[in-house]
């Protein structure tokens, strides 16, 4: 019976085949239908039974997993570059009263870039340069014109004020890139249309102030010379390609305590420091040596000095005169008094003198100048320019302590300077008549 059922059970698994039987003497190799997993780091493996006959059959599946790409994304760094806008037109404002100090802290306090300045191309406040608190006003200028030209900024008065007898004191720094530019300092009047005072040349990289006094001589042409509409600093003849900035900071106005006399001057009893030419000569009564002659310097225009009556009472009996003819703009004429023996004048305080210039010697539109200038054999300094009302007597004060560096023991020469100025139209222009100095004072 044993036999029997070995038997059988030997064909079942002839039938069966490769279903596998066990053998008696050796193990089960194992199927085919079982997977072999070779894992790899992007897939995983899930197996899913799948059962035929009585045994379990394993089917592998794969899922591939997507392994992250990485982009390196350059960023450009932005180089910053400096560029000049024009700042578009505001509404001007214009000043009710006036304001004695201006600090520009917040505001340009109605300050403004003038109307037609094509070569200012950015205004306002500025915290790049200061001469006190935290900013000033300050305009840049870019002179792309290609020839030589002018740049302003004013102070516009709703109504005209009376700045009779005061003080206007302003602080400047004027990048040395505009070197070559003239400064002046105006007032702009009912009566005398221009008043100012000229700088010939402006400092540059420093904050420099200058004080500018209104005229309170009355006009030849006006009896109200003091009604002031405007204040004016402007930058003249500013060259071509020029490029840099002008910064204002602490302008000051001082007014009088009251109505203030036109001031008079005491000549000083000393004749060695005097020539009034009273004595109807070119030298003073103690020193017939040293005489008053034609100044020569480049671009003076020919003109030999006599004695005369003013033109216009000065209360003398005579001057000095010296003949003109201007034909341009920015011509010299003057008078220079040459010392032998250089003086000592360390004691004193300054020089004075008293300058007129006939109106038949310019142009109606010409506003001239007068200078004081002195030397020590090294150091040649001038005054500020002092407008010249054409037919009027005008008083040019050059206090010593404005002299800068100077050899107050070693005065070697005075002299006495009229200047065309940057206007003026002189074409086909006839006209001669004198430069007349007098009072001329080291006080």
């Amino acid at each position: 019976m044993k036999k029997k059922f070995l038997g059988l059970c030997l064909l079942a698994c002839l039938v069966m085949g490769a279903i596998g039987c066990p053998s008696k003497d050796n193990p089960a190799s194992p199927s085919n239908d079982t997977p072999t997993f070779s894992p790899t780091r992007t897939s995983t493996s899930t197996a899913t039974a799948t059962v035929t006959g009585t045994l379990p059959t394993f089917t592998a599946t794969f899922t591939a997993t997507d392994s992250p790409t990485y982009t390196t994304t350059s960023t450009a760094t932005e180089t910053a570059t400096e560029t000049f806008t024009m700042t578009p037109t505001a509404t001007v404002c214009t000043a009710a009263s006036i304001q004695t100090t201006y600090t520009f802290e917040s505001s340009p306090d109605c300050w403004h870039v003038d109307a037609g300045n094509a070569i200012i191309v950015d205004s306002g406040l500025s915290t790049v340069q200061k001469h006190g608190g935290s900013s000033s006003y300050s305009v840049t200028i870019n002179n792309g014109t290609g020839s030589a030209a002018n740049a302003q900024i004013d102070l516009t008065y709703a109504t005209p004020q009376d700045l009779s007898g005061a003080s206007v004191t302003i602080w400047y720094y004027m990048d040395a890139s505009l070197a070559g530019a003239n400064m002046q300092i105006a007032e702009q009047n009912t009566g005398c249309s221009w008043d100012a005072l000229w700088i010939n040349t402006p400092a540059t990289d420093a904050w420099t102030s200058v004080v500018f006094s209104p005229s309170t001589s009355p006009c030849s042409n006006a009896s109200t010379p003091d009604n002031v509409n405007q204040l004016v600093i402007q930058l003249t003849n500013v060259p071509a390609g020029a490029h840099g900035r002008l910064y204002v900071d602490d302008i000051t106005i001082v007014l009088p305590a009251g109505p203030t006399a036109t001031p008079t001057y005491t000549l000083t009893p000393n004749p060695n420091y005097t020539w009034n030419f009273e004595n109807n000569a070119l030298h003073n009564t103690a020193d017939a040596t040293d005489s008053w002659a034609q100044a020569t310097d480049t671009g003076f225009i020919s003109g030999v000095p006599f004695v005369t009556a003013p033109t216009v009472s000065n209360g003398s009996s005579y001057c000095m005169a010296v003949p003109v003819t201007f034909t341009a703009q920015n011509q010299l004429a003057g008078a220079i008094l040459s010392f032998a023996t250089p003086i000592d004048v360390s004691a004193l305080t300054g020089i004075r003198a008293k300058m007129y210039l006939d109106s038949a010697a310019i142009p109606s539109d010409c506003y001239a100048g007068g200078v004081i200038q002195v030397g020590d054999g090294a150091n040649y300094p001038e005054s500020s320019w002092q407008n010249l009302t054409a037919g009027a007597w005008v008083q040019l004060d050059y206090p010593m302590s404005s002299w800068g560096a100077f050899t107050k023991t070693n005065l070697t020469m005075i002299k006495c300077i009229a200047n065309t100025g940057g206007s003026g139209t002189f074409t086909s222009f006839s006209g001669t008549g004198n430069v007349e100095i007098d009072d001329v004072e080291l006080y």
